[in-house]
């Protein structure tokens, strides 16, 4: 707001920078060995907190759409209320079908088959959610439950090891696409005062929040800078401000580029 922004432009940029990387922490506390320890547990619990908060941000930038192509569409409340029926359908789906589905898959012992299905599962969700005009990515991360609630969780896991590499870099190299070099030449200083910015208020009210839950002080401040970077969800967000006209492209550039280098700072944090 302090940069001239609109309030409505505002909560659309604030939003999203309020969420942190769930693809980013979890390797790196995996690969730590503290994704099981009371630490990671809280990282997690956060992260995962966040990431189901997209549905309600997502219903917030729907209501205050500028775009006069969604006046004839659904008001925010019931796209928001689609929302919520969709997730609810998908994760019944995932417990009365894909359950029968998998066991079946179990009892025939093709282990191919288990890498299909949960595939298939993750593309069908996202196409579901596009389809209802709404997220892709909460598709498939709505599949990623569904899969994860299924009793055959572990064999998923051990049949979708070989990609889950591939795809974090995937992932990442995507990321780094998003960069645009223009508008960090263009506004450097900004750019780099907001991530700045960015990190410092995250680390301070994480690192607040948990010695207020009785963390120690050490570990209060390696969650904060843990979780200080922008998230995944925030280039979601961003399309979506800008597709209701609430954020102009080129402030879309900038902010994915604060996103990106605060991302890009964490490991050395």
């Amino acid at each position: 707001f302090g940069a001239g922004f609109s309030p409505a432009a505002a909560l659309a940029l604030g939003l999203p920078l309020a969420l942190s990387s769930t693809a980013q922490v979890l390797p790196m506390l995996h690969s730590a060995g503290r994704l099981r320890s009371p630490f990671g547990e809280r990282a997690f619990s956060i992260l995962l907190f966040q990431d189901l908060s997209i549905v309600p941000l997502i219903t917030i930038i729907a209501v205050m759409s500028r775009n006069p192509a969604d006046a004839g569409g659904p008001p925010g409340w019931l796209l928001g209320g689609y929302t919520v029926a969709a997730i609810t359908g998908l994760v019944l789906a995932g417990r009365y079908l894909l359950r029968p589905l998998f066991r079946l898959i179990g009892n025939w012992g093709e282990r191919e088959l288990f890498v299909f299905a949960g595939l298939f599962t993750v593309v069908a969700s996202a196409a579901l959610m596009q389809l209802l005009g709404l997220s892709i990515a909460l598709g498939a991360f709505v599949a990623g439950v569904m899969l994860a609630d299924s009793p055959y969780r572990h064999e998923l896991e051990a049949d979708i090891e070989p990609f889950r590499s591939i795809l974090l870099g995937l992932f990442f190299l995507s990321v780094g696409m998003l960069l645009d070099l223009s508008a960090i030449a263009d506004r450097p200083l900004f750019v780099l005062a907001m991530a700045a910015a960015l990190i410092a208020t995250k680390t301070a009210v994480i690192t607040v929040l948990a010695m207020a839950f009785r963390m120690g002080w050490r570990q209060a401040l390696g969650l904060g800078l843990l979780l200080s970077q922008g998230g995944e969800f925030a280039f979601v967000l961003f399309a979506q401000g800008q597709a209701a006209q609430l954020i102009r492209p080129e402030a879309v550039s900038v902010f994915s580029a604060v996103v990106t280098l605060s991302m890009a700072t964490t490991p050395f944090l």
